[in-house]
């Protein structure tokens, strides 16, 4: 028998690096060699979505990527139903002058993310340059909304949820 603590070794293992643009997103096993200029994020399988492996958490880097390269300018932030954390980690890595938070409607999720924020050095709060963490249900949360209008908001959740936040996060 493997001890549980074992079998999250076991399940990391077979999970590759992901390398994205300036990004490189691995776990505890599976480091590798950093690609030069690459900024690593550390996110372990858990309990919450985005290590980097699903196409759309990659076609999210991806388009952060190519946003920052063509210049654009964020100021506030906001990664909606943020999982891991490793999307808002990726736009505050790209616009550190920015106000950003991330939400969740998962509160285990905010966990991780806090977890995940601590192992990758970015910094927690609601400062500039900073990442504010909140449980919320959508937009409905009232800092959410205070922080409202937003540069940029990331939503990489599942499509009915989020065709059914469309209008509030078009709002914000």
């Amino acid at each position: 028998r493997i001890a549980s603590k074992d079998w999250v070794t076991v399940s990391q293992e077979g999970i590759e690096p992901v390398s994205v643009g300036r990004f490189y997103v691995h776990t505890a096993t599976n480091r590798g060699d950093i690609p030069e200029g690459a900024r690593a994020f550390r996110i372990d399988a858990g309990l919450a979505f985005g290590t980097g492996q699903h196409e759309t958490t990659t076609g999210c880097l991806a388009t952060l990527d190519l946003l920052r390269a063509r210049g654009t300018r964020v100021r506030n932030l906001l990664d909606l139903g943020t999982g891991t954390g490793l999307l808002a980690f990726a736009a505050l890595h790209l616009w550190p002058r920015a106000a950003a938070i991330a939400s969740d409607i998962d509160p285990v999720a905010i966990d991780v993310t806090r977890e995940n924020a601590e192992r990758n050095g970015v910094p927690l709060g609601d400062g500039v340059g900073e990442l504010d963490l909140v449980v919320a249900a959508g937009m409905a949360h009232p800092l959410l909304q205070a922080r409202a209008p937003y540069d940029l908001i990331i939503a990489n959740v599942l499509a009915g949820p989020l065709i059914d936040m469309a209008p509030s996060i078009a709002d914000a």
